[in-house]
């Protein structure tokens, strides 16, 4: 469901959905072991955790981030 949105993150996955271990795109590429698979992803669900870095989130944030309403108070004068 979230694939795009990982993937937007820099998160390289081969599935769709479900689970998948990933190299984290924060801190593997400064490990000696670049190629060891930290970072835990929930596709379904659209969470990440690096087992390594502590980089964790959700791409659902970034969804209720884009859709904030903005309010308005009324102006007192035009009652």
């Amino acid at each position: 469901m979230y694939f795009d949105k990982l993937y937007d993150l820099g998160i390289r996955l081969r599935r769709r959905s479900g689970q998948e271990k990933v190299p984290c795109p924060q801190c593997s590429e400064g490990r000696r072991n670049k190629k060891d698979a930290c970072l835990s992803v929930n596709i379904t669900e659209g969470t990440y955790n690096c087992h390594h870095c502590g980089w964790k989130g959700n791409v659902r944030s970034f969804d209720k981030k884009e859709k904030l309403k903005k309010y308005e108070k009324p102006n007192p004068s035009m009652a």
